[in-house]
């Protein structure tokens, strides 16, 4: 009987070394692979701005528009008597502006000779007795002579007259006067009984 012991197949054993080699390399592609979605991470978010649009807003005599200019009314106006009134203006925006202002009048008969004087930074002077001769004083005159009945006309030049006065809300005083001249080349007997109405349009711009 031999003692000699069958020696085991040396090509079976290493058949499967490769096996157990690739194997742990894929092991190890999966952790490496997970490995990827573990980092940490955040976020923040910035809102809460907010934008809103200014204004811009110009007061006359602390109102919107004057339907009726009152203080600047009189009847029975004699030939040489004279009207004054003052306008203020105002800025209640914070938006800085500048002023510019036109005129024109109706009244078929009075128009073509009521002469209009316009005074920026001005003061108006009061007459009750007759014949009432107000005026405008102090300031700097920027318009003197008939509004036209048609195209309105520049009465109060476009800026820098009164810009820095209405920049920041400071009010800014503009004096207008009135006259029924007294003179021959007028036909005063025509001009009894009538009516002169002006309109001024006061135009405030982003400065």
């Amino acid at each position: 009987m031999s003692s000699h012991r069958a020696e085991r197949p040396h090509g079976r054993r290493l058949g499967r070394g490769p096996l157990v080699v690739l194997s742990v390399t894929a092991a190890l592609g999966s952790v490496t692979s997970i490995g990827t979605y573990a980092f940490w991470n955040d976020t923040a978010t910035v809102a809460g701005a907010t934008i809103t649009s200014g204004t811009l807003d110009l007061k006359v005599n602390d109102a919107d528009n004057l339907p009726t200019w009152t203080p600047f009314s009189m009847t029975n106006m004699a030939p040489g008597e004279s009207r004054a009134a003052v306008l203020t203006l105002r800025n209640t925006s914070p938006t800085p502006f500048t002023v510019a202002a036109t005129g024109s009048a109706t009244g078929a008969d009075l128009q073509p000779v009521m002469v209009v004087r316009v005074v920026v930074g001005a003061s108006a002077t009061v007459d009750t007795s007759y014949p009432r001769t107000e005026a405008c004083t102090g300031g700097t005159q920027v318009y003197n002579a008939i509004l036209p009945a048609g195209t309105p006309a520049q009465v109060l030049p476009a800026p820098p007259v009164v810009a820095p006065g209405v920049n920041n809300g400071a009010p800014v005083d503009v004096c207008v006067q009135a006259t029924l001249p007294n003179t021959p080349a007028v036909n005063q007997n025509a001009l009894q009984g009538k009516t002169w109405v002006p309109t001024f349009v006061f135009t405030a711009t982003q400065s």
